[in-house]
């Protein structure tokens, strides 16, 4: 019999990417949030879009047996949300009602078990005051003195629930999450978080430029790409630990740090100019002693990974952005020709200018050399585009090696300066030749309803 799960917050950075996990590995998922994800079309079988802050709306979408009950929606953001003081009432009356709203009607209803989603933010600030040596093990959580309304939130909820499985009989897994990162995370508004936020200024800013990083760049923190987060969750979720548990990275690093490794993968020099601003603690990295004793887990993707992989999509996002707002003009002399994507015509997609045709061949294999000599990527010639319209094949389903492999091939061939990526007549994303720095190019996420992105690595 298949499995079912809602997810609650699946309008979010995390839950997306957990609905999306869950849907293949087979289970029915309903993901209900007070808005639908941003960059992306969600993967669930059915999406409601409700206010769980009230109870009637809550009780509504548990009007069937969930095998499993993620509850990852809350009021919440980066450093220039939480930590400046200005949000706390809305943090706190938000996300209380949303949790109270959830474990009564997970208590009333067919549920099989509740995850909840903390964070590294409950721990005390006193243990956190040590750029060196953060201390952020479960059981130091209490004599409780989180740095954030948000974090005495969270503390509250993880009660809150643990209270539930105590007294009511209710199933309850807890995670806290440490700093989670990766492509369709907030990255512009004012709730991103560091990484995002640093990665936005590096690719909005010209080589030689500079960027402002708030303090002295020498606090320390740990980040957690999403991929080790969902699996890290569903261990918690299906394993048999009812504490709470660190799902977070040790991989510790400063800010300056940070910001110089993200201006290298973008091949860029940057200055780094300090302000003032909201850091939060000093210090925090996840202690996941016992997530590798009791769960056998512990993430193993170097940080540099995800940040390259993070960078080249927010990179991809701001280009799409530029496109939007002023749409390119065609160059004189040059001409798109949009290629016909049938089902079952060749997949050729090919740019030609007045003077003559240049095709994006498809019959070589990846192991062929490149034009251009071997193992060299093309140069592009004048200022030709590459327009990738209707994108008919796969349009369901995820991105299989052999696809990944076609679309590289694809694109490395072509001379075209900048691609762009349509789908219904509508740009989603376009990058320029500048960005490729690699024969390797890297496809994220599936060619799913309007959803068509790219991004290098």
């Amino acid at each position: 019999m298949t499995k079912s799960a809602l997810v609650c917050g699946a309008g979010g950075f995390i839950g997306a990417h957990l609905v999306r996990r869950l849907r293949r590995d087979g289970y029915f998922v309903r993901g209900v949030d007070i808005k639908r994800p941003e960059y992306t079309e969600s993967d669930a079988d059915e999406f409601v879009v409700s206010d769980l802050r009230d109870l009637t709306a809550c009780q509504a979408v548990f009007d069937r047996r969930f095998d499993e009950v993620y509850q990852l929606a809350a009021d919440m953001g980066g450093a220039g949300f939480v930590f400046t003081g200005q949000n706390d009432a809305d943090i706190l009356r938000n996300s209380v009602r949303i949790n109270l709203n959830v474990i009564q009607t997970s208590q009333q209803g067919d549920v099989g078990r509740v995850f909840f989603s903390s964070s590294a933010c409950v721990y005390p600030r006193g243990n956190q005051a040590d750029a060196d040596h953060p201390v952020t093990r479960e059981d130091s959580v209490y004599p409780a003195d989180p740095d954030s309304d948000y974090g005495f939130e969270k503390l509250f909820a993880e009660r809150l629930y643990l209270a539930a499985a105590r007294n009511d009989g209710v199933v309850v897994r807890i995670a806290r999450y440490h700093n989670v990162f990766g492509p369709q995370c907030a990255w512009r508004g004012g709730r991103e978080k560091a990484p995002a936020a640093l990665c936005r200024k590096i690719a909005e800013a010209g080589d030689g430029g500079k960027i402002e990083i708030w303090g002295d760049g020498r606090q320390t923190r740990s980040f957690l790409y999403i991929d080790e987060c969902i699996e890290g969750t569903l261990r918690v979720m299906r394993s048999g630990v009812a504490c709470p548990v660190n799902i977070g990275s040790e991989e510790m690093i400063t800010i300056n740090e940070l910001a110089e490794a993200i201006a290298a993968i973008a091949g860029k020099r940057i200055s780094l100019v300090h302000v003032p601003g909201p850091q939060g603690v000093r210090a925090r990295r996840s202690d996941n002693e016992f997530a590798r004793e009791h769960l056998k887990w512990a993430p193993s993707l170097p940080l540099a990974s995800g940040l390259e992989t993070t960078y080249r999509w927010i990179a991809a996002q701001i280009a799409a952005a530029g496109e939007a707002r002023s749409p390119a003009t065609p160059t004189p002399g040059i001409a798109a020709q949009p290629a016909s994507m049938t089902a079952g015509a060749s997949r050729s997609w090919r740019a030609t200018s007045a003077a003559g045709a240049g095709s994006c061949r498809t019959s070589k294999s990846m192991s062929e050399p490149q034009p251009g000599g071997s193992g060299a990527r093309p140069q592009p010639a004048g200022r030709a585009r590459l327009d990738l319209p209707e994108l008919a094949w796969r349009v369901t389903g995820a991105l299989t090696s052999a696809d990944r492999r076609a679309l590289a091939l694809r694109l490395l061939e072509t001379e075209a300066e900048e691609i762009t990526f349509r789908r219904d007549g509508t740009i989603w994303t376009a990058f320029p030749w500048d960005h490729v720095i690699s024969q390797r190019l890297f496809v994220y996420g599936s060619f799913q309803g309007p959803e068509v992105r790219a991004v290098l690595a």
